[in-house]
């Protein structure tokens, strides 16, 4: 039976800087996660024990329990990690996935099961560690939510939604003669990209006053798949054409196989940030629809 959430996060509220950075990267890559704060509203009102003992038993591909003094003695966190070890003892493979941020011994965890060590592993790798466990290097799901793609390219192209341009010239997950669209998770990502591939200046008004932003939607329940920096070879990043081969082979094999709409692709200039790829041959890409289109007026400075 379909799981609910692929993975859920059981913490303390201690920790909580560390975990909300793992979530927000993890449903970022279009995975369902359990994390309290993006549920503030559907649990107002809701009967807690009940509902967190339906997500951590019965409701989760996962359970990443975070461990550390403070989880240990709060009383919320024990309703969650009884749930999650219950389920654990009837369950043929891996269920709850343990990470420390300190020593601190919890009654019901065995000490032989495997865990991830925070100390030594930023929030991102861990996230990273979850998918892959979820899915592999290039994990299929769906969007959850609908979501804004953003793309900032010249006027005359701003209402392409075909890929004709990079059909043409071809792009660093592409070859020419492929179509694909490419778009950004945000803004100030497609902003960024826009003026350090095209070193220009933020003065340069020329250049600003012939640029507009599209803002593109994808509907929920969109394919997508997501190529990941570790599936990656070392060097990738460097503006040496002959690196790119690999990337414009897995954006182009990608584009033929509609396997899915959408491709979420590592970041080449800024990393830590994620672009996506829009495939015009799938049939999922007839309701993806331009939202809005805007100039992108020059910056003023005082």
């Amino acid at each position: 039976m379909e799981k609910q959430y692929d993975v859920s996060l059981s913490f303390a509220g201690e920790d909580r800087p560390y975990v909300s950075q793992v979530a927000e990267y993890i449903r970022n890559r279009g995975f369902r996660v359990f994390y309290d704060s993006f549920f503030e509203i559907d649990l107002w009102g809701k009967n807690l024990i009940e509902e967190l003992d339906r997500i951590y038993r019965h409701e989760s591909k996962f359970v990443i329990i975070f461990i550390s003094k403070s989880y240990v003695e709060k009383e919320w966190t024990k309703i969650e990690r009884r749930s999650a070890l219950s389920a654990a003892l009837s369950s043929s493979s891996e269920y709850v996935l343990p990470v420390r941020f300190d020593d601190t011994d919890m009654i019901g965890l065995p000490p032989s099961i495997a865990y991830k060590d925070a100390r030594n592993i930023s929030a991102e790798k861990l996230a990273e560690m979850i998918i892959s466990k979820l899915g592999g290097t290039n994990a299929k799901t769906i969007l959850p939510d609908g979501m804004t793609a953003w793309r900032i390219t010249n006027k005359h192209y701003s209402s392409d939604l075909l890929g004709e341009g990079a059909k043409l010239f071809g792009g660093l997950w592409n070859n020419k003669g492929t179509p694909v669209l490419y778009c950004a998770t945000s803004y100030c990502v497609a902003f960024s990209e826009s003026i350090l591939r095209n070193n220009v200046g933020l003065r340069d008004n020329a250049y600003l006053e012939n640029m507009a932003v599209a803002r593109i939607f994808i509907p929920t329940g969109t394919s997508i798949e997501t190529v990941y920096e570790h599936s990656l070879p070392v060097g990738w990043r460097d503006f040496n054409q002959d690196e790119h081969i690999t990337t414009k082979k897995i954006g182009s094999d990608w584009v033929h196989s509609i396997s899915s709409c959408v491709l979420s692709v590592p970041s080449r200039l800024m990393p830590y940030e994620r672009y996506l790829l829009l495939n015009p041959l799938h049939p999922e890409f007839d309701n993806v629809k331009i939202s809005a289109i805007e100039p992108l007026y020059p910056i003023n400075y005082y």
